[in-house]
């Protein structure tokens, strides 16, 4: 008969111990912290123990173990850690997911230069194009710079609907304001006139240095 199992469980991690590194924090010490805590309704919970850890950067921060050894901690999410860690730069949150912002940028990218993007006709097909800033390595971090991160209920939008995607053309917008700023919608409201001044000023916008530096 196999030997019983013994009432003690083998650790799921290793132990932590000071001089380990986990990203960007090397672990100092184990340190004793307030035995409450307080949430944000109010409530009190066991606070207990947490590491000290100290960041590439310098700063120090006290992280639980738990956070070190799921990877959910790893850096001190101050400064530029922060900028860096929550997807400023990358597209990419804390949690490693595509953020909004990256999603609108991509949504934008897809549709006006992949041919197989199902929105591609009504785009990239349409003559629309991508400024040059926005394009290549870098593209999103300037992006990002001129537009701002992606506020909650709206998504990327052009102000002139025949023009292309630019500083100066785009918005964040919400769905409906998208919705009567549509080309067909235009069409129903403006004169012929109209339409046509926004298409000469939608071409003239990508014509010279602008067109040159693109690469169209």
């Amino acid at each position: 008969m196999p030997a019983p199992k013994s009432g003690h469980q083998q650790p799921r991690h290793p132990p932590i111990v000071p001089g380990k590194r986990f990203g960007k924090l090397v672990v100092v010490r184990r340190e004793k912290r307030a035995l409450y805590g307080i949430r944000k309704d109010g409530s009190r919970y066991r606070a207990g123990y947490r590491w000290l850890c100290r960041c590439d950067c310098g700063r120090e921060a006290f992280v639980c173990a738990s956070y070190l050894n799921a990877g959910m901690r790893k850096s001190c999410y101050k400064g530029m850690c922060r900028a860096t860690s929550c997807g400023l730069f990358t597209g990419r949150n804390r949690y490693n997911r595509r953020s909004r912002t990256y999603g609108s940028y991509k949504a934008m990218f897809n549709r006006c230069i992949n041919p197989k993007s199902a929105s591609f006709e009504r785009y990239g097909g349409r003559g629309i194009k991508i400024c040059p800033q926005w394009l290549g390595r870098g593209g999103f971090a300037q992006f990002l710079a001129d537009m701002g991160k992606r506020p909650s209920g709206k998504t990327l939008d052009r102000k002139n609907p025949f023009g292309h995607y630019s500083p100066e053309n785009c918005q964040w917008a919400t769905p409906k304001f998208q919705a009567n700023n549509q080309c067909r919608y235009l069409a129903k409201n403006h004169t012929p006139e109209e339409i046509k001044a926004l298409e000469q000023e939608a071409a003239q916008v990508f014509e010279g240095e602008f067109a040159e530096a693109s690469g169209y």
